[in-house]
């Protein structure tokens, strides 16, 4: 979604999930919900979705990456150890912590990711989209 097809009225932005893009990445999916081209400073918000045993590359941001998980088991692997999540459950992931976001259930999970302050969302970006990826059979 961008910041034209956000609705902005009286000082609030309104998203569907629905109507956002959704880029490939490894071992996952991820919708930007809200963000900078829709006027927001400061905080981002996406949608992550990750199928079974799914883990991402090990990273680290200089920005504090909060946690919600929507749906499913989420494990944050650090060089210090593991930490899970499940459904309901909140956390952060403070600046320069390496780390890998991994689903540790049998379903595939929903976690939301709120990156204070905004930026490295914007890598997305530049993946695919899932409508243009040609799945072969």
């Amino acid at each position: 979604m961008s910041a034209q097809t956000a609705q902005a009225k009286q000082g609030v932005v309104v998203t569907k999930q629905a109507d956002c893009e959704t880029y490939v990445g490894t071992s996952r999916l991820t919708k930007i919900l809200v963000d900078r081209t829709m006027g927001v400073r400061g905080a981002s918000v996406s949608v992550v979705t990750m199928p079974p045993g799914g883990e991402t590359e090990k990273h680290q941001k200089e920005e504090t990456e909060i946690l919600f998980v929507v749906r499913g088991s989420l494990r944050i692997n650090t060089p210090q150890g593991s930490f899970a999540y499940e459904a309901g459950d909140g956390g952060a992931i403070l600046p320069h912590t390496l780390h890998s976001h991994q689903n540790s259930g049998r379903d595939w999970n929903e976690f939301l990711v709120i990156i204070t302050p905004d930026g490295p969302e914007q890598g997305f970006r530049g993946r695919n989209i899932l409508e243009k990826t040609k799945v072969e059979r």
